[in-house]
């Protein structure tokens, strides 16, 4: 059982298929009996081949966890007893539609097909699977429902579960996003509703000094990403942790990268059909290629660069070919950079890069405060991995073998998990940062935004003091309402702060605006004249009020003029005669006569101002 058999596991369904095929028997539109001597009381719907039978259906094979034995009849064996045989010697029968009571159709979606697909895609069946599910029979499987659907299905009576999550589920929401990043904008894409042309493109490289070396004969095995030990991010110490995390309630522990080796190694199996064949060429070999771009942005171009070059760090290396994870197609790249405009200083366009890296870093996190790109723990890791040189079997493939030799159960049994890299290799490897020249390069670009912003909010602040009173203080609060939704959802923290600061200016000018709009009435009151705003006077009080209200308006609104004139003069105090004339003799005494011929520019007293009166 631990052997494989015409390069089949003898353990799983398609070897059984595989019997079935080689000896010519069908599984399929057979006749069936109930086979009442071996029929119990907990199974009661045990069936045999027969071509009388009354049920005809299709035998459903699983697999075979051990092995077993033959049933012996009592006429075989020769005694009165029959021999019980041992191991999983039933396999299931699957009734037409015509045999069956009941007949129900369910609906299968996408997302349960795809959660089924994951389980089965990576195994022996997989190939028989597709292959039979694309005709008109399909496929029998076993299957739950939950309420008027299909909860979950598989090829076994006890089948593998599916997650709760799918893996794109158990991303981080930011990863989940269905905007275009920045690989996208530069290399392009195609979707179902919408493609982009990307703006770079590869020439192919050649070499004038690559020698050939011996071919290398390897396994390449298939990532299993159910395995979550290896895929799901753990929360552990030292490579060992207390409880799992699975997709239903983990993260995927990243993107998938091999080790740069000091020396390549080799692994291959007996059978051919498990091998590859590499052909390899001599270390040390140059290859020259040209990389052509257009319409590129600073950071787009630095986002480029900063890939090939692991941001201008030497003495790191990236992967190229199948023969990666045995250490083959270790490559740096030394790049000379030719652009229109005859700036070909990389580290100014990957500081570009790096200042765009960092503010959407500081965006996203959540206290607000710098997050610098260059010491992240992705950006660390990446180095450390492309940097240091690894050797020996520690860094090798975990293996699985026929004879039940199993690296990946010892490891589940051991609660064993795969540490970040950075922890494996003890790396506290930092990148020559460039954060300090990108702000330098994007100071000026966003003082002037600021400026532009700040001085399209003047320009329609001094919109409103055209228009009437009501309405300019209306749109004043849309505005200041309009700034603070601004404020609110603006993610980048240096902008945000510059809305903060416009926001709290915006607040003082309202007094500014209201100013504005008296002094406008003021004018108008001005333009109509002083005797309408000498009308219903009460006293002498309210008469010294308005006088100089009106020498005030006067200076402003007269081209400075201090002195009043004659008709002003003789206005003034005729409405001070009759003010008095009409006031009680208490009241007359507390008219201010000084006072009153200093504002008007002439001499009154209550001798003369009877005369004012007549006038």
């Amino acid at each position: 059982m631990n052997e494989k058999i015409a390069g089949y596991d003898p353990k799983t369904a398609a070897f059984k298929y595989h019997l079935m095929n080689e000896a010519g028997v069908p599984t399929d539109n057979l006749s069936f009996e109930i086979d009442k001597e071996n029929c119990t009381k907990n199974s009661s719907r045990r069936v045999f081949v027969s071509e009388t039978g009354n049920i005809t259906g299709t035998i459903v094979l699983t697999g075979q966890p051990d092995r077993w034995t033959e049933r012996v009849s009592k006429e075989e064996k020769g005694t009165s007893e029959k021999t019980t045989p041992k191991g999983k010697y039933y396999e299931f029968v699957f009734a037409d539609y015509d045999d069956t009571k009941k007949q129900t159709v369910y609906d299968l979606s996408k997302e349960t097909f795809e959660h089924y697909k994951f389980i089965y895609q990576g195994s022996e069946e997989w190939k028989r699977i597709k292959k039979a599910i694309e005709t008109s029979q399909g496929v029998p499987v076993f299957f739950r429902i939950e309420e008027t659907g299909i909860k979950d299905f598989g090829m076994a009576y006890l089948y593998k579960l599916p997650y709760k999550r799918t893996p794109y589920e158990a991303l981080p929401k930011t990863h989940r996003q269905n905007g275009i990043d920045l690989a996208q904008c530069i290399f392009g894409y195609t979707s179902k509703d919408k493609s982009l042309k990307g703006r770079v493109q590869f020439g192919n490289a050649f070499s004038e000094d690559a020698q050939p070396d011996e071919d290398v004969t390897l396994v390449l095995n298939s990532p299993k990403a159910s395995y979550y030990p290896i895929y799901i991010r753990q929360n552990g110490k030292n490579g060992i942790v207390t409880e799992y995390s699975t997709y239903n309630d983990g993260t995927p522990a990243g993107w998938k990268r091999y080790f740069i080796r000091e020396h390549t190694w080799r692994n291959a199996m007996d059978k051919d059909k498990l091998n590859t064949v590499i052909h390899p060429v001599k270390a040390g070999a140059a290859f020259h290629s040209r990389i052509t771009f257009h319409n590129l942005r600073p950071v787009e171009l630095g986002a480029l660069l900063s890939a090939l070059t692991y941001h201008g760090t030497p003495d790191c290396y990236h992967s190229l070919g199948q023969g990666k994870p045995y250490g083959f197609g270790k490559t740096s790249f030394h790049i000379e950079l030719d652009c229109d405009n005859k700036n070909n200083d990389q580290e100014y366009y990957m500081a570009c890069f790096e200042y765009a890296m960092t503010k959407e870093l500081t965006t996203l996190s959540v206290s607000g405060q710098l997050t610098p790109w260059a010491t992240s723990g992705q950006v660390v890791t990446l180095l450390a991995m492309a940097s240091k040189n690894v050797q020996g079997s520690s860094f090798e493939y975990m293996t699985m073998d026929m004879k039940g030799s199993n690296e990946f159960v010892k490891a589940k049994n051991a609660h064993e998990y795969l540490p970040p890299a950075r922890q494996i290799l003890t790396a506290n490897f930092h990148l020559k940062s460039l954060y300090a020249r990108g702000e330098e390069i994007y100071r000026p670009m966003i003082d002037a935004e600021n400026a532009e912003i700040r001085e399209s909010y003047n320009r329609r602040f001094d919109k409103l003091l055209s228009m009437p009173p009501q309405e300019a203080l209306q749109n004043f609060h849309d505005l200041k309402e309009e700034l603070h939704e601004k404020y609110e959802k603006e993610k980048n923290k240096e902008r945000r702060d510059f809305y903060y600061e416009l926001k709290t200016e915006w607040a003082t000018r309202r007094t500014t605006l209201e100013d504005a709009i008296l002094a406008n009435k003021d004018r108008q009151d001005f333009l109509t004249g002083i005797a309408r705003l000498l009308t219903s006077l009460t006293s002498y009080g309210v008469w010294d009020g308005r006088m100089r209200k009106w020498k005030k308006w006067c200076a402003a609104y007269d081209n400075g003029r201090t002195a009043l004139t004659e008709t002003e003069q003789k206005t003034g105090a005729a409405a001070l005669a009759e003010l008095y004339v009409n006031a009680k003799k208490a009241d007359q005494r507390k008219f201010k006569w000084k006072e009153a011929s200093k504002i008007l520019g002439i001499e009154i007293n209550a001798d003369n101002i009877k005369d004012y009166l007549k006038q």
